[in-house]
């Protein structure tokens, strides 16, 4: 499982690997940096800890590499933003610490219409409703710890072959976030 984390963050956040041409260059450099991740992870370096720190912005998709860490609970990432995948989801941010944040930002959509979602941020309860478009203040302190580990709670999520049986589609959705940030 630990490999599993640092190749994917590494493969976000490894700007350097996407302007090589050759395939085997990209993966060299890949495979480079997920050693010197892994070896900082066994060094009790956790992996929010390599991410690029976050200062208050909002980030859409294309910001997300190297800034957003999705841990499980999501699907692949696409043009428009990333599906949840089942009843919870998980994200960490790394906050800069110039640039202590007083609220989050989430904005998304649902699969089959909105519903309540409990919005946890460090294993705290921030909010229950909607994130269709929120923000969401953070209690006071919360930030201070350098990042948020945030984890959403879907209450109905529905594969598209649940819907549709003729759909070959069986991941489970239910909240596709296009944005999120801190301010």
């Amino acid at each position: 499982m630990r490999w599993l984390v640092v190749v994917s963050l590494v493969c976000m956040s490894a700007p350097q690997a996407q302007n090589l041409p050759a395939p085997r260059e990209r993966a060299a450099v890949i495979a480079a940096a997920a050693r010197d991740a892994a070896a900082e992870i066994e060094r009790g370096v956790g992996y929010g800890d390599l991410l690029f720190p976050l200062r208050s912005q909002r980030l859409e998709v294309r910001d997300w590499p190297g800034t957003v860490f999705f841990g499980p609970g999501w699907a692949s990432l696409e043009t428009w933003g990333v599906w949840s995948i089942g009843s919870t989801s998980q994200i960490t941010l790394r906050l800069d610490s110039d640039d202590i944040p007083t609220a989050i930002y989430i904005h998304g959509r649902y699969y089959q219409g909105e519903e309540d979602t409990r919005l946890w941020i460090n294993d705290v309860l921030v909010a229950e409703g909607p994130l269709d478009h929120r923000v969401v203040p953070l209690p006071p302190g919360m930030a201070a710890t350098g990042s948020l580990h945030i984890q959403l709670e879907h209450i109905n999520p529905l594969s598209p072959h649940d819907v549709d049986p003729q759909k070959q589609d069986y991941r489970k959705l239910k909240f596709g976030l296009t944005e999120i940030g801190v301010r």
